[in-house]
């Protein structure tokens, strides 16, 4: 195999390829990239065997067709260092090549049938086809509730992706808070259906896919054991979960007794400054919201000290002092995407929902944390008055 290849858009389509490798691969195979030089076309492929990506390599131009099983972070990095702006790829029995003026490189090869085989879209049911800046806003927006490791039950290291009607809804949880967003379709698919896949592989889907044109269109697929991503040129693939997930739905109340429309860049800067003071007492922070009123915003960790910041903020319905991890309240801000923050209360103990304001397309909700009445005087919160 040898190629003649312009550096520039050859290293971004090497990048895309590099999407599945980890930092430290199980197996020789899965820290390299498949290169297949056929025809009038090179094709670059990777695998952790839970997710992989096919792309068609750009800026290359076939001398000698072939394949080849290339050392990704060494041709990556090497490629991408090299100060001249063309240069040829090569290999030949057990051995790589590049060449650029004067300097050459040499590194070893791997065997091609040591490489997986993997899954194609050729025979995949289609779900759904969106631009690519809404999927990333899906990923975004309905995938940090759960945990990127492997947890058990599994359901909370995975995602729940589903087309119902017009619209496609992601969501994840951990329990103590859910995170779901949707967005209108185009073109309603002809019928309903659902998959489940590792939060893991969805952040290196979302990685891949913000280099890309927003408005690039995405063709979603799926089959009984892999979901396929496809873009003009690439395609990505992850493994499907076989399981359940838990009927979220149930979990978001309609009713609330407080809300409050506030400015969102305020109150995460507030919430900012409280959590240095508490990030070694539980993250917990004290909400104090007096309708017709201020917010105030307080952290207080024993024998250390406090914050309190009172924030303007449009509020009705019942007075509300509430304690909450400060941490999962700034994850739901700072992906909320607005200026203004529309937040629903339904008593101290009652879930907190996070919407934008006459918009449902996402959805953050969040349980408070309870304390017994000695652990709640530990903080300094029995009345309004010790806040103000």
């Amino acid at each position: 195999m040898r190629l003649s290849v312009s550096k520039g858009s050859f290293v971004r389509s090497w990048q895309l390829a590099q999407t599945s490798i980890k930092s430290t691969p199980t197996i020789t195979a899965l820290g390299c990239v498949k290169c297949c030089a056929e025809g009038d076309s090179v094709t670059l492929m990777s695998t952790d065997l839970k997710t992989s990506v096919t792309c068609l390599a750009q800026g290359a131009v076939i001398s000698e067709e072939g394949e080849a099983i290339l050392p990704a972070r060494i041709v990556g990095e090497l490629i991408k260092k090299l100060p001249d702006s063309q240069f040829t790829l090569s290999a030949e029995e057990g051995k790589g090549y590049i060449e650029a003026g004067r300097s050459r490189y040499t590194f070893v090869t791997y065997p091609v049938e040591d490489f997986p085989i993997l899954p194609t879209s050729e025979t995949a049911k289609p779900l759904c086809a969106l631009p690519v800046g809404d999927m990333i806003r899906l990923l975004k927006e309905g995938t940090f509730s759960g945990s990127p490791s492997e947890e058990f039950p599994q359901y909370l290291s995975a995602a729940s992706i589903k087309v119902d009607g017009a619209k496609i809804e992601t969501a994840t949880t951990d329990i103590r808070r859910l995170s779901v967003s949707s967005v209108l379709l185009e073109e309603k698919p002809d019928d309903a259906a659902s998959i489940v896949l590792p939060i893991k592989g969805l952040k290196d889907l979302e990685r891949l896919l913000g280099g890309m044109d927003d408005a690039e269109p995405l063709h979603i697929s799926y089959d009984n054991s892999q979901a396929y991503f496809s873009v003009p040129g690439v395609e990505f693939t992850v493994r499907c979960i076989d399981i359940t997930f838990p009927p979220y739905e149930k979990m978001i109340s309609p009713d609330y007794s407080t809300w409050m429309t506030i400015d969102r860049g305020g109150l995460e800067g507030a919430l900012d400054r409280a959590s240095v003071m508490v990030r070694n007492y539980g993250w917990m922070v004290i909400l104090d919201l007096e309708p017709g009123g201020e917010l105030v915003v307080r952290g207080v960790a024993p024998d250390v000290g406090e914050a309190v910041e009172a924030l303007d903020a449009d509020i009705g319905g019942e007075k509300l002092r509430i304690i909450f991890n400060v941490r999962y309240f700034l994850d739901g801000l700072q992906v909320l995407g607005s200026d203004k923050a529309f937040i629903t209360f339904c008593g101290p103990s009652g879930q907190i929902n996070l919407l934008r304001p006459g918009d449902d397309a996402f959805r953050y909700l969040l349980m408070p944390i309870t304390l017994q009445e000695g652990e709640a005087q530990s903080l300094g919160a029995t009345s309004r008055e010790d806040v103000m």
